[in-house]
């Protein structure tokens, strides 16, 4: 009856060892929902795929009279012949498992890899999403800045055109006043002084008069060239300050341009790199799959070797159960013998061993309740 027992603690052992591979299907289910790679690849589920493609248990066929008809000896034979093959699949799954679990190894260190790529681009895509809002806050500030300065232009062309007109006028009234108001004023009063002190020919004296009238023009003329002049410098006062801003806002767009173009320049460079960490993490990706390619089938190979274990055993087991019979049914027997001489020796009053007084307790031989 051993042989039974060390059947089912098999059995429970392999049980343990095929609870073990499903654990495989649980992390390509966990790996089909967090891969990511732009190749859009998913791990094998293995998992369902067993569950579809599950044969259903047969029982075996097992002659139950021909093993009973067996010598112990035959019975020994085969089950030793069965063990034998039971152990030679045990070894083929341990080898099976070994390379199993040599790409269980390698899987699980391509995607710690591939995980931490994935995450490193990811930190590098963060950080040029921020370079990119840097630069487009200062992209939208040199607009700003390039309408304030617009703004200052359309003046400056406003001040341009009113300089014009103004020039235009002044040189009118210059036309008219032919001279400066300082040498028309002193003109006139030599003119007037002629006039007012000096006895002069009566033809002389009317050319004088129409001269003090035509002074009193020029002089009018001269003196609102002045005043528009002075409206010109004004203006022209105005002008340069404004130029003065202008150029102040284009050193200022200049120098927030070039701020700009660094951090462009910055996110251009981390979108590169966290691409070529990305292409290298697909790459350990693919290793993954492939490997879990390869798991596929020695999970499928340990599963049909552990599926003929078990027939095997099945098989086995009433094979195990008839020698059990068979010796248990001997020991009896040689029991019995040595009951009988133990009662022998009982009846005799010769001596008996601890082994004899233990079997005739057994078997009521003895009633250690009477004196």
């Amino acid at each position: 009856m051993k042989e039974k027992k060390s059947g089912k603690t098999a059995e429970t052992k392999e049980g343990k060892k095929e609870t073990g591979t499903k654990k495989v299907g649980k992390e390509t289910d966990k790996e089909k929902e967090t891969a990511e790679t732009k190749e859009g690849k998913k791990e094998p589920d293995v998992k369902e795929a067993e569950k579809e493609t599950e044969p259903e248990k047969e029982e075996p066929e097992i002659d139950i009279e021909k093993i009973k008809s067996m010598s112990e000896k035959e019975l020994k034979s085969e089950i030793d012949s069965m063990r034998k093959v039971v152990d030679k699949k045990n070894k083929r799954i341990n080898e099976l498992r070994r390379e199993f679990n040599t790409y269980q190894k390698d899987i699980s260190e391509w995607k710690r890899k591939r995980d931490a790529l994935n995450s490193n681009a990811n930190e590098l895509v963060d950080e040029a999403s921020k370079f990119k809002d840097a630069r487009n806050e200062l992209n939208n500030k040199i607009t700003e800045l390039k309408e304030n300065r617009k703004l200052l232009l359309d003046d400056v062309k406003k001040n341009v055109e009113k300089i014009k007109k103004l020039k235009a006028k002044r040189d009118d009234q210059n036309k008219i006043a032919r001279g400066t108001t300082e040498l028309l004023e002193k003109i006139n009063e030599d003119i007037l002084d002629t006039l007012i002190n000096k006895d002069v020919p009566l033809t002389r004296e009317v050319n004088l008069f129409e001269n003090a009238v035509e002074m009193q023009t020029r002089l009018i003329a001269s003196k609102k060239a002045d005043e528009i002049h002075a409206q010109i410098l004004k203006v022209y006062g105005g002008m340069k300050e404004i130029e003065n801003q202008v150029d102040k806002i284009s050193e200022e767009i200049r120098s927030t341009a070039d701020d700009a173009q660094k951090n462009h320049e910055s996110a251009t460079n981390a979108y590169k790199e966290a691409s070529t960490l990305r292409r290298n993490a697909n790459e350990f990706h693919k290793n993954v799959v492939e490997r879990y390619e390869k798991t596929t089938p020695l999970r499928d190979k340990m599963k049909d070797l552990k599926e003929e274990i078990d027939k095997i055993r099945d098989e086995m087991k009433p094979y195990v159960e008839e020698l059990g019979r068979i010796r248990a049914e001997r020991e009896e027997k040689k029991k019995v013998k040595l009951v009988d001489k133990a009662k022998e020796k009982l009846k005799e009053d010769r001596r008996m061993s601890m082994e004899d007084l233990k079997l005739l307790l057994e078997k009521g031989e003895i009633d250690l309740s009477k004196k």
